[in-house]
């Protein structure tokens, strides 16, 4: 270990355990996020063409607005967030807040790709599980999206 802190910075060696605590926390509270999405989605979201507005549907439009622009800024604040942790030798579950970051934010040809990649079985299997394990009913997926199944070229 002492060769170890004799290669690192100072301040690393210093803050080991504390980056490496932090780390953890992140971790877990991601995975206890995505946990817990994944357990409270209607088990009928994904049949639909577009995705539903599960929170704020029913919301004044000025307070809607205002809720889909914070949990914007809070998806790019993770995708952020994702990207730092991602880089090497930086300790945390950088591609995880990556894939919970895009999935906060509402950018073109997420929904399909969310469905394209539930249609995986190991995926869907995962996320099954957990759900029976919470009691909840299956997912059901609708039909496959043209815009990730079908590659037309222009002639």
């Amino acid at each position: 270990m002492r060769s170890l802190e004799k290669t690192m910075s100072p301040w690393i060696a210093y803050h080991l355990a504390w980056i490496t605590a932090a780390s953890l926390l992140v971790s877990l509270c991601a995975t206890l996020a995505a946990m817990i999405i994944v357990i409270r989605l209607p088990h009928d979201y994904f049949l639909h063409d577009a995705p539903q507005r599960i929170i704020v549907s029913h919301s004044h439009p000025r307070l809607r607005i205002l809720l889909i622009t914070l949990k914007n800024a809070a998806g790019l604040l993770l995708l952020l967030l994702g990207l730092l942790l991602s880089l090497p030798l930086v300790p945390g579950p950088g591609l995880l807040l990556l894939l919970v970051g895009v999935g906060m934010t509402d950018i073109p040809g997420k929904f399909a790709l969310e469905r394209f990649l539930l249609r995986k079985p190991f995926v869907l299997d995962s996320i099954n599980s957990l759900r029976a394990w919470w009691k909840r009913p299956p997912l059901e997926i609708g039909p496959p999206s043209p815009s990730l199944t079908t590659h037309r070229r222009p002639v």
